[in-house]
């Protein structure tokens, strides 16, 4: 998934995981992904180091399955 420095993305998910296999996010972008029956998974480097930035908003998952927060 490319997305553009500056747009927000906007995730709901009811019923399903939300998995970032390839993700060139940056650091213009509000990210919010609420999963709520399922895990949230990252599969790809540039996945993680984006995750480490804490460039994203929330990243919930109300299973317990995962849980990464912004703080």
């Amino acid at each position: 998934m490319g997305l553009e420095t500056g747009k927000d993305l906007d995730i709901v998910s009811k019923n399903g995981d939300v998995v970032f296999q390839s993700a060139r996010l940056q650091a213009g972008n509000n990210i919010t992904v609420d999963a709520q029956n399922g895990a949230i998974h990252f599969l790809s480097e540039k996945a993680t180091e984006f995750k480490q930035t804490k460039t994203y908003n929330i990243f919930r998952s109300l299973s317990g399955l995962s849980a990464l927060c912004a703080s």
